[in-house]
């Protein structure tokens, strides 16, 4: 069910660039979480305090598990309960983020460490208007653990969007080495530092994350340098599925329904700071921030909002068949969370 009919007219066409950068396994708890003192992922948490930081999204995980995050955040639509959305043969994407951008003439890029076949996701992103899907195989690059490595594959972006010289470009990035069991990294990355944590599902997810963190500062650097009037966008895609005495993840149960939270960043270039303390977001609301970010001419059907510029009175949040109240998503959450991170 898509939302109400959402039109935009640019006065400025200012085209700006765009990069989203959709995690695996990164659920809102881990950007806070520390080790012996030290946060698992600093520079997440740097720009957390000096960017546009919602830190509870409601994520939408069901059938298609990770694949139900681009397909929510790209169609600003939630997805099935029963079934794969991104796997419906006979659906065009009315409604996908990328064909406002290609309408303005951005070239529209997908990465991914895995092959395009897995979820039919190749198919899809072409539906969906986007120029290119760079999986693994496309990008040449070789397996090691499960898919590519997250910082080769944010090497290859950059050098991909180094060549559109000038020409604006919508870029989503989908990283995949911190996937359950976290163990991809383990040929490539070490990390002493949790070496003692006797859970070893915990220490791995920590191992990976802390990896994924400097890959993701490694490549956000470079965009802000090279291209300094882009948008950076970050969030995860759904939990880890942890809950030890050494890690209890964002999530609870209520109604039998499952509540998964993730965190959302968002860097601009006049570097506004924002910190949202009262009010959950939802996967609804990345595509109207995306594109009223971009700055161009678009209409869209949504039930989300524009995070960086929210409404005085905000809609409810569709899921699973119910509308719940933003405050009261961030209410049920937030002491969860707290509790973790005081345990």
């Amino acid at each position: 069910q898509y939302g109400k009919t959402v039109s935009f007219k640019s006065d400025t066409a200012k085209n700006s660039n765009i990069v989203i950068i959709q995690i695996e396994s990164m659920d809102s708890h881990i950007n806070n979480e520390k080790y012996k003192g030290e946060y698992i992922t600093p520079f997440l948490h740097s720009i957390s305090e000096k960017g546009i930081y919602y830190p509870y999204v409601l994520a939408y995980h069901k059938s298609g598990g990770t694949s139900d995050c681009e397909f929510s955040i790209l169609n600003s639509i939630e997805p099935l309960g029963n079934y794969p959305s991104i796997k419906i043969k006979n659906y065009d994407y009315p409604n996908s983020l990328a064909k406002p951008f290609k309408a303005c003439s951005y070239s529209t890029m997908v990465f991914h460490g895995n092959k395009g076949s897995y979820y039919k996701r190749d198919a899809a992103f072409s539906k969906m208007g986007f120029d290119v899907f760079y999986d693994i195989d496309r990008m040449k690059l070789k397996e090691n653990g499960w898919g590519a490595p997250d910082h080769e594959v944010f090497s290859f972006a950059l050098e991909r969007l180094q060549e559109q010289h000038g020409r604006p470009f919508f870029a989503h990035i989908i990283t995949m080495s911190s996937h359950i069991p976290f163990k991809n990294t383990s040929g490539y990355y070490k990390n002493s530092r949790y070496d003692s944590i006797k859970d070893e599902t915990v220490k791995n997810y920590f191992t990976v994350m802390s990896y994924v963190d400097q890959s993701v500062k490694d490549f956000v650097l470079e965009v802000k340098s090279r291209f300094p009037g882009t948008y950076i966008m970050i969030f995860g895609d759904h939990s880890p599925g942890i809950q030890s005495k050494y890690y209890k993840q964002s999530s609870y149960m209520s109604g039998g329904d499952y509540f998964e939270f993730v965190p959302f960043i968002m860097l601009t270039p006049d570097d506004i700071s924002y910190r949202e303390e009262k009010y959950a977001a939802s996967f609804l609301d990345i595509a109207p921030t995306v594109l009223h970010a971009a700055g161009i001419d678009f209409t869209i059907k949504t039930d989300g909002i524009n995070l960086a510029e929210p409404p005085d009175v905000l809609p409810k949040i569709p899921f699973k068949g119910k509308l719940y109240d933003r405050e009261y998503l961030f209410t049920a959450i937030n002491p969860v969370d707290k509790a973790a991170q005081l345990k």
